[in-house]
């Protein structure tokens, strides 16, 4: 049985809505909605009963654009390799989503991007469309023009004015010799931004408070603590290649260095594998 699999921010729900429950097969939506200003749309909140457990909700609160298009491949990559039939459907009305849908092309994994309702056949509901009223005729048959509000032509007014009797019109502008002259604009002096430059002194004095640490962990501890936190790596899979290169060691040896840095404190992995550094 072949299963559908959408993704979609709250705002774009409507996007999928009519596609989603006229499904037959099984399917899976992915909603990333950001939980300290989510504003879920009353027609969703209303008819959820309908989904059941088909709605998965991710929270957002701390994610970017960038975030949540690498849950998005997080998420296909874990399905990719099932062996029921599953189609991939992205839902967003903006154009940030298409770097991620050439990406996961360009690795053989077929994703549609819906940007519009209206390549989705409806099924319930909908407007009815208002019929065209037929244009009145006169006796001979011949359709009578309706005559457009506002003033009438020139042909068709029966006042006639001569030009002398028009009121003089009084010319815009400014008087001559009262033009105003700008002051030219200074520009203001930015101070450069500085960034904070860590030394190794402060490096030392945190490698100090760890002292049973074996050299692996230590030289990984080294590398994070010269960067500052907005510099690390963001997510698990990312440090996990970090400390590969740093170490030359196998994958095994990079996880029990993470596992060590989470029993030290130093260290959380929230959704998806997104790093806070606790130091």
């Amino acid at each position: 049985m072949a299963t559908s699999i959408f993704f979609t921010e709250t705002r774009d729900f409507k996007l999928i809505k009519s596609q989603v429950l006229s499904q037959e097969d099984s399917y899976l939506v992915y909603v990333y909605a950001d939980t300290s200003n989510v504003k879920i749309p009353k027609e969703l909140i209303k008819e959820l009963p309908v989904y059941g457990n088909s709605l998965i909700w991710v929270d957002t609160a701390d994610y970017d654009s960038t975030d949540i298009a690498n849950h998005m491949i997080l998420m296909i990559g874990q399905y990719v390799n099932s062996e029921e039939e599953i189609t991939f459907y992205i839902a967003s009305r903006s154009a940030k989503m298409t770097k991620t849908i050439y990406f996961l092309r360009n690795l053989g994994i077929p994703v549609e991007l819906i940007t519009s309702t209206a390549l989705i056949p409806e099924t319930k509901g909908g407007k009815k469309r208002k019929t065209r009223k037929s244009a009145p005729v006169d006796e001979a048959g011949e359709p009578i023009k309706k005559r457009k509000p506002g003033r009438p032509k020139k042909s068709e007014s029966t006042d006639v004015t001569n030009e002398t009797d028009k009121p003089e019109k009084k010319k815009r502008g400014r008087k001559p010799g009262s033009k105003k002259t700008k002051e030219p604009k200074v520009a203001k002096m930015r101070k450069p931004r500085t960034e904070k430059v860590i030394t190794d002194d402060e490096v030392n004095a945190k490698l100090d408070l760890y002292p049973n640490i074996d050299w692996n962990t230590k030289e990984v501890l080294r590398f994070l603590f010269k960067k500052q936190k907005v510099a690390r790596p963001k997510l698990e899979v990312k440090l996990n290649d970090t400390i590969k290169e740093i170490t030359n060691e196998s994958e095994l040896v990079a996880e029990q260095i993470i596992n060590q840095m989470k029993e030290m404190g130093l260290l959380e992995i929230g959704i998806s594998g997104r790093l806070k550094y606790q130091d």
